[in-house]
């Protein structure tokens, strides 16, 4: 079981995870009142595009296949 768990990138992968979260976090409006978030376009970034392509691959690739958490 133990060679078969976590391979130990998962740290990395939440800092990843973590990074592009924090980004989006800061780096998007809400053009009015009960709108989904949108990309501050004054910032240069599409921050929050970014994290919304990445977080589901992130996040598969930062749990182990081998526990479950009921």
């Amino acid at each position: 079981l133990l060679n078969d768990s976590n391979d130990g990138n998962s740290v990395d992968i939440l800092l990843e995870y973590l990074d592009l979260f924090t980004d989006a976090f800061i780096n998007h409006v809400h053009n009015g009142n009960g709108n989904i978030p949108t990309d501050l376009i004054t910032s240069g970034k599409l921050a929050l595009a970014t994290f919304k392509a990445k977080a589901d691959d992130l996040k598969k690739r930062m749990l182990s296949k081998n526990i479950r958490i009921n």
